[in-house]
């Protein structure tokens, strides 16, 4: 089976096939390109949250030891009277509630 084609039609079979390129190139440059550049731009700003957020983490567990440093050391200057007064509700509310008497409580 031999098959002849005509120079007409292999001036279309030939511009048909530039049409297509040209056509895929064209959808890729207007479709493709920009979402790879999007991607891109996307990565860029996750590296750069990421990077604000070990910045944070650092400074907050600075600060935090900071923190618990600082009031132990006030504690140990002043007394956390509140918490004595509660306990001594406390330990009076259950003489109360179990009718019983405590005569005398050791702390270490």
């Amino acid at each position: 089976m031999n098959v002849q084609l005509s120079k007409k039609q292999l001036g279309f079979g030939f511009l048909g096939i530039v049409l297509i390129g040209i056509l895929t190139f064209g959808l890729y440059y207007l479709f493709i390109l920009p979402l790879n550049d999007q991607i891109d731009r996307k990565n860029t700003e996750l590296d750069m949250a990421r990077q604000e957020l070990d910045i944070i983490d650092n400074t907050l567990t600075q600060n935090s030891e900071q923190t618990v440093l600082n009031t132990m050391e006030l504690q140990k200057e002043v007394p956390v009277k509140r918490l004595l007064d509660q306990l001594l509700l406390n330990v009076e509310k259950a003489e109360i509630v179990s009718d019983a008497t405590i005569n005398e409580i050791q702390l270490n």
